[in-house]
């Protein structure tokens, strides 16, 4: 408590960083010390770090001679609030810790090092992950995915063949990150591995999703029929992020199943997938599916832009249930055309306001013009097109 009340008196004597002004010793002293009590050093998880950090960057001239003289856990402090203080003109300095033989200052090396970012990091970190340990590779295989640098690829691909899953897992999301040519094809080759275990291949998953690469659709729709819960999760979720309506075919089974069917469609908008449009029709049709359920099926029609789903959705418009009106009317709005104007006339004569400021919406989507909120001008509008055509 004491500690804890002594670093909240520090900070209101320091104040808020405004300006460089240079801390005394004594007081970097004292802060590095409470701060070397916590059990996480980095600023987000100890109020002396956060201290250190919020005098801002007068404290990097102290810190940087702290560094050459503290050490264990006090250097792993300094490294942190170096780090968090973006102190570039002592990044050879932060370099150096990275191959300390003390875990602690390693590990606050290397995060300071993600966000320092500087000079000759890419070279210091392809050599540190040629180190044994699993959690110290998979650490330096992180910061290696955060330069975004194409020499990191190289030391990463090595890196990919160690056994330990905690360094497969990092490592093939540290290559998504990177975003490089290539990629894919090594991310590819790791996951058609079959031995894998369900964490690994979670991370492949996402490692598709991070790529965005419509190649990866095969291999993340095979992962729907595995039987675990979160592969399937993460192959739903990779496919949002991939959009490819050609995933139709492989998720459009699932709107059977109540447990996935939200998911399911929400996959199918975003992929505004057009082969599923039948699928979709059937369940809005059913009416035995929750609100929530019936809302995002029509945003899935609305997104494949099919304009044979128009006399589908046109008869909702009249659905006493204002809710169904505007999810129909958000549908044909998306989809667009004369034949989905026509109809939204009615809802503007309704009187929920929700249905009409629906209707409003989707008839200026489709026209591109702001004409109010009566029905007479939409109608002026439509008839004239419809004589100019």
């Amino acid at each position: 408590m004491f500690s804890r009340t002594l670093v909240l008196v520090l900070m209101l004597l320091i104040g808020p960083s405004v300006s460089a002004k240079t801390p005394s010793m004594g007081t970097l002293k004292t802060l590095v010390g409470k701060a070397a009590e916590c059990p996480v050093v980095q600023a987000g998880r100890c109020e002396a770090t956060k201290a250190i950090v919020s005098l801002g960057k007068g404290a990097i001239v102290g810190l940087g001679k702290l560094l050459k003289t503290t050490k264990k856990k006090k250097k792993a402090v300094v490294l942190a609030a170096l780090g968090d203080l973006r102190a570039v003109e002592l990044g050879a300095a932060i370099l150096q810790q990275v191959n300390s033989k003390d875990p602690l200052v390693k590990h606050a090396a290397v995060i300071a090092t993600t966000r320092i970012k500087p000079k000759g990091a890419v070279k210091v970190l392809a050599k540190a992950i040629g180190v044994t340990d699993p959690v110290q590779k998979a650490m330096v295989a992180a910061a290696l995915g955060q330069t975004r640098s194409p020499a990191a690829f190289k030391p990463l691909t090595m890196a990919l063949k160690h056994p330990h899953p905690r360094v497969q897992i990092t490592v093939v999301q540290a290559l998504a990150q990177l975003g490089l040519d290539g990629v894919f094809e090594e991310i590819k080759a790791f996951h058609e591995n079959a031995s894998h275990k369900p964490p690994v291949q979670i991370a492949n998953l996402r490692a598709f999703a991070i790529l965005k690469d419509k190649r990866a659709t095969p291999l993340v729709t095979a992962a729907l029929n595995k039987g675990s819960v979160p592969i399937r999760k993460a192959a739903l979720k990779a496919l949002k992020a991939l959009r490819d309506p050609a995933c139709a075919a492989a998720v459009i089974p699932l709107l059977k199943d109540r447990v996935w069917v939200l998911e399911a469609v929400h996959v199918l908008a975003l992929s505004a997938a057009k082969d599923a449009l039948p699928a979709l029709i059937r369940i809005i049709r059913d009416r035995n599916h929750p609100a929530n359920v019936i809302e995002k099926v029509f945003w899935a029609i609305g997104e494949t832009k099919e304009t044979s789903a128009i006399p589908t959705l046109l008869p909702y418009l009249k659905d006493p249930q204002a809710d169904t009106v505007v999810w129909a009317a958000a549908a044909l709005g998306r989809i667009g055309g004369k034949e989905a104007a026509f109809g939204l006339f009615d809802a503007l004569k309704r009187d929920e306001k929700e249905v009409k400021n629906m209707a409003i919406w989707a008839l200026e989507k489709i026209s591109g013009k702001r004409l109010g909120k009566t029905a007479e001008r939409w109608e002026t509008w439509v008839f004239d097109k419809t004589r100019k055509q």
